[in-house]
């Protein structure tokens, strides 16, 4: 999808942009360097992910270590979609795999390894409204997202005609902070935003939208003037363009003050850490910290547990991360649900706390020695984008064993199989869902 150009590949059949390769085409690029492919993981992120879910073990450097490195459904066949990351072309690049699944008459099962923070939270977005028709009948398998220890999220219960003070952290300088908050379309509330050390401030009433600058900070709030939104909620989406040597440890102030009464009186209001690294200080509530697109409708929502702590890297060295979590926990980092209208997430938990998996080939995605392992072909990642490629592969194993399986009776069989000890607690929980997915390569008699 991030190739805009027609020459360089041919554009899929029904799309007007991205470049389709084939398979004979990707195996030519990896094993002689020839070809025409002009794109390249630069990240590493993609490769690494879907190493776990699908790799065959077979590229490894030395003996002692060959075969260590499969994937969780080492036989299966890998559709790629590099994605732009915009929503509409994730829901083009999810419909694409489905179709050249069903064009080889096999199943697909979907892994987006990707967060976001914005939006409703609820499954009515477009995107995850989109995604949520998908998944009724494919399985998808999102990532929690990796923003459970920056309090991303705030819980605001806003008495009749009264107010609440948000302060939002700045913990560190980028180019805006993006504030959402969500609240029942019933309700109205006016906002007005303030920042430490300027004077002034910037207020919009509901159903207006209002700017200015404090302390050369330039303040955009929209105040609810979504009314055509699936849900009938609101949001109060507020943007601050952080002044060029604000400091860190700034505070954003917002105001909320309910002017009208219909609805519950709760907000919700969210943040994009891994954007802006920035964290809410007041009314912070570390349930609903999922990020979208986990909380659509039928998706498998997955969380983190640590499953290794060392390795030994191709230095020669011994390293770990030095705010590792205690191993079988469930990771700092890992998100927690449920959605904000009440659904639980996650489904299950899985190992992504450390994990290696294969090294991208591209220069630019080398990640330094120490997170490399000794046969230069495998790295250390950790994240709910690790664990999510954990339960991919091995969905595609249930299918393998009952092809014909729908996406309930699937749903069904993880929770039973998922296990529970005594750092899951009591199953099922915001936490951890239905407890640590179980990988039994053994067939499931029957798909209840």
């Amino acid at each position: 999808q991030t190739i805009s150009s027609h020459a360089a590949g041919p554009f899929p059949t029904g799309y007007v942009y991205g470049a389709e390769y084939s398979q004979a085409q990707l195996t030519t690029k990896v094993q002689t360097g020839a070809g025409t492919i002009n794109t390249e993981d630069a990240d590493g992120h993609g490769t690494h992910v879907a190493s776990i879910a699908a790799g065959d073990g077979t590229d490894t450097n030395g003996a002692l270590l060959a075969g260590t490195f499969k994937g969780m459904a080492p036989s299966a066949d890998i559709v790629f979609v590099r994605t732009t990351f915009d929503t509409g072309d994730v829901i083009d690049g999810v419909n694409y795999i489905v179709a050249k699944a069903a064009a080889a008459g096999k199943r697909a099962v979907i892994n987006l390894s990707l967060a976001t923070q914005s939006g409703p939270h609820d499954g009515t977005s477009a995107f995850e409204a989109a995604l949520g028709a998908i998944a009724a009948n494919t399985p998808v398998v999102v990532a929690m997202g990796n923003d459970g220890a920056d309090r991303p999220h705030a819980g605001i219960d806003v008495g009749v005609g009264g107010s609440a003070g948000i302060i939002v952290t700045i913990n560190a300088l980028s180019a805006t902070a993006l504030i959402e908050f969500w609240h029942p379309g019933a309700d109205g509330y006016t906002a007005t935003v303030s920042i430490s050390g300027a004077g002034g401030n910037v207020s919009a009433a509901a159903g207006v939208s209002n700017s200015g600058t404090l302390g050369g900070t330039s303040i955009v709030i929209d105040n609810g003037t979504n009314s055509g939104h699936p849900s009938g909620d609101k949001l109060i989406f507020i943007s601050a363009n952080k002044a060029i040597g604000m400091a860190a440890g700034t505070t954003i102030n917002v105001i909320l003050t309910r002017t009208t009464s219909g609805g519950t009186g709760r907000v919700d209001g969210w943040l994009e850490p891994s954007l802006d690294s920035d964290s809410f200080s007041s009314y912070v509530d570390n349930t609903k910290t999922l990020a979208e697109p986990a909380c659509a409708q039928n998706v498998f929502g997955v969380g983190s547990y640590a499953a290794k702590k060392f390795w030994n890297s191709i230095d020669g060295n011994t390293y770990n991360f030095t705010n590792q979590s205690v191993l079988g926990y469930l990771s700092a980092f890992s998100n927690q649900g449920p959605t904000r209208d009440g659904r639980q997430q996650p489904e299950v938990a899985a190992p992504g706390d450390v994990i290696a998996a294969a090294l991208s080939a591209t220069p630019a995605a080398y990640p330094g020695d120490a997170y490399v392992l000794p046969d230069a072909r495998h790295r250390i990642l950790r994240g709910t984008s690790m664990a999510t490629p954990v339960v991919t592969g091995i969905l595609a194993g249930r299918l393998q064993w009952g092809p014909t399986r729908t996406v309930a009776q699937l749903r069904t069989i993880l929770r039973a199989q998922a296990r529970a000890d005594a750092a899951t607690g009591a199953v099922p929980s915001y936490a951890w869902g239905y407890g640590k997915v179980a990988s039994s390569p053994q067939p499931v008699s029957s798909p209840t």
